[in-house]
């Protein structure tokens, strides 16, 4: 069997392509000490080879099953009690980020839907990380995307979707339409505005865009009064704007089709997703009120496959300094030279740390400088450094703190003002929804996991067993009043969300999940009553166990009374959860490196240093934050 991997493509057949990799994974967790990384060093070359994967895809067309083969392949190699060689788990995380890249083509799921496999393009649907509300939209639009001769499998999709339906006006509008094309009731003309000039939708693009303003908007903020509506509350642009170009488009689809095209395009570049994703929702709800049913899909298609889009903000650079560092390789280059990045944000006024990649790489420095070439008052230094910065928007800086305070511990600094200014970020995030579930992470951090547990091996077996547990869930303080939050030109904290205290209300206005899984996680408490005041109640988040996962690396790195292979060992078994967060992946390999008592450094070193490439952090005028 471990020749045959080598020889991979004298097997053609389906059968050697889907499970070859499954029977080494088994081979591997049976094996003994003396062979198990040879095994796992199989399995990696085989699931991250480039020409094994286009095989793959030729004689199965299933990008699913691949993604699966690959975490499978993650999940045997991480959990191997026998393993110890670093680079084969390495080679196959950093494969998932690839593999993404390379297969996850968020416009292959609508181009299923035409061909009608509609089951497939629901398959390809989960393999995105789409929040409820984007993933029934896109449901409906795959069914509505579907051609005449497979209408009966597309209503039978739009039945289901709509027996789940998330409480929301933009889905019953998509509904209606969906649901009229395939012979349901007609639905009445929603309104739009008159057109304005065409110069004027002009102008609200070209400034849009940057052409016009010396900073882009495109985070999707602004004062109502700088739109030409009075008041100082921000509102999101879009939810202005949209109307108004979708009109130009209706009365003028070759000059205003265009502007519209490049008014969603900008949109669509912005990488802070969380607020990309709401301007685009804005945007939907614009183009569904367009006149014309098939340029009103086909505009939904577009910023369906916007909204798949990955965020552009990862910061890859930790494992790369920490390979360098256990090589022997001297940091002190690469400490000046992110020093002297700093320096410009502090000769700046209006420079911040935009997406706290600043922060990130001092507090990746710290810990190398002192668990592995025990300096720690350099790390305390970098560490102060970090916490000087000026901070960036509020939705990355509440992770990058927490961040800073695991870096803090491990290295002999404060940790309580890191955690503290995790809050203060969070409370201040503009978009309410986010505000709150980042929130609700950070309380989590706070409460449960600070200042943590001593003994992590049953957590890390809990945590394997199912993750999606209230232990291992963000916290919802019952009566919030999200104190640090800045007054003036922050998005007001609607009263419904502020007031709501019930298990389905909480559901509905303020984490935009089902009552269902919000009463799973705490079937302690009552369903149909109000809850105290400062009860905290589990809130269903897997995007969470990412920064979990970091967060408990950091306390198993901290643990000097086990030794080295131990803390390893564990911490190998974390990979895993960060697969999907490629910022957290990051930082849990570089405190495994950090942890490893020897390994394959110079192997790893190519891995790492590709993954540092791949990081392309934007410039801050991307994006704004009030």
């Amino acid at each position: 069997m471990i020749e045959s991997c080598e020889r991979w493509d004298e097997h053609r057949r389906r059968y050697a392509l889907v499970h070859l990799a499954g029977h080494l994974g088994d081979e591997l967790a049976v094996s003994a000490a003396g062979r198990a990384d040879e095994f796992a060093a199989k399995l990696a070359a085989l699931v991250t080879n480039a020409g094994y994967q286009r095989a793959h895809q030729d004689a199965t067309a299933d990008p699913a099953g691949l993604q699966q083969i690959l975490r499978a392949a993650l999940a045997s190699i991480a959990a191997s009690e026998h393993a110890v060689a670093l680079s084969p788990l390495v080679q196959v995380a950093l494969a998932q980020e690839s593999f993404r890249r390379e297969w996850l083509r968020p416009d292959s799921i609508f181009a299923l839907a035409e061909q009608g496999s509609l089951r497939e393009a629901e398959r390809r649907l989960a393999m995105f990380q789409a929040d409820d509300h984007w993933a029934q939209a896109i449901r409906l639009l795959i069914a509505w995307l579907a051609p005449a001769d497979e209408r009966d499998r597309a209503d039978e999709l739009r039945t289901r979707v709509r027996a789940e339906l998330q409480p929301d006006l933009l889905l019953s509008l998509l509904h209606d339409q969906v649901h009229a094309v395939l012979g349901g009731p007609v639905v009445g003309p929603a309104g739009l505005p008159a057109p304005p000039s065409l110069e004027v939708s002009q102008e609200i693009v070209s400034r849009l865009g940057g052409a016009t303003a010396n900073e882009s908007h495109i985070s999707g903020f602004e004062p109502l009064e700088a739109s030409g509506r009075p008041g100082t509350t921000p509102e999101y642009l879009a939810e202005l704007q949209g109307p108004i170009l979708v009109a130009t488009a209706a009365h003028d689809w070759v000059a205003g089709g265009a502007l519209l095209d490049e008014y969603i395009a900008i949109h669509a570049a912005n990488p802070y997703a969380e607020y990309r994703n709401r301007s685009l929702w804005a945007l939907l709800g614009a183009v569904l009120r367009h006149p014309d049913s098939y340029r009103a899909r086909d505009l939904a298609r577009t910023i369906a496959t916007a909204a798949l889009g990955r965020s552009a903000i990862v910061f890859q650079e930790g494992l790369a300094i920490a390979v360098d560092a256990r090589r022997g390789v001297e940091l002190r280059d690469r400490e000046q030279e992110a020093l002297g990045r700093t320096e410009v944000l502090a000769a700046l006024r209006w420079r911040s740390d935009s997406w706290g990649s600043h922060q990130r790489r001092l507090a990746a420095l710290a810990e190398a400088y002192c668990v592995a070439l025990r300096k720690p008052h350099e790390a305390q230094a970098l560490l102060a450094r970090g916490t000087q910065l000026p901070s960036g928007f509020a939705g990355f800086q509440a992770p990058v703190s927490l961040t800073l305070a695991e870096s803090n511990a491990l290295c002999g600094g404060p940790v309580a003002p890191a955690l503290d200014a995790a809050l203060t970020a969070a409370h201040n995030i503009q978009e309410p929804p986010f505000c709150a579930r980042t929130t609700a992470r950070v309380n989590a951090m706070r409460h449960r996991w600070w200042p943590g547990p001593t003994d992590f091996e049953p957590i890390v077996d809990r945590l394997i067993a199912d993750s999606l547990t209230a232990e291992f869930s963000p916290i919802h303080i019952v009566g919030e009043v999200y104190r640090h939050r800045g007054a003036g030109e922050r998005l007001d904290i609607p009263d419904a969300m502020r007031t709501a205290d019930t298990l389905p209300a909480l559901a509905e206005f303020v984490y935009r999940t089902t009552p269902s899984a919000i009463r799973r996680l705490n079937q302690n408490l009552p369903v149909d009553r109000a809850l105290e005041r400062d009860s905290e109640v589990s809130v269903p988040d897997s995007r969470f166990i990412p920064q979990l996962a970091a967060r408990l690396a950091a306390g198993i790195l901290a643990q000097t009374g086990r030794s080295p292979l131990a803390r390893a060992r564990l911490i190998r078994r974390l990979v895993p959860f960060a697969a999907e967060n490629p910022t957290a992946l990051d930082t849990i390999l570089s405190r495994l490196v950090l942890a490893a008592p020897d390994g394959d450094f110079e192997a790893l070193a190519p891995l790492a240093a590709d993954a540092a490439a791949q990081m392309d952090e934007p410039d801050p005028s991307l994006a704004r934050e009030f």
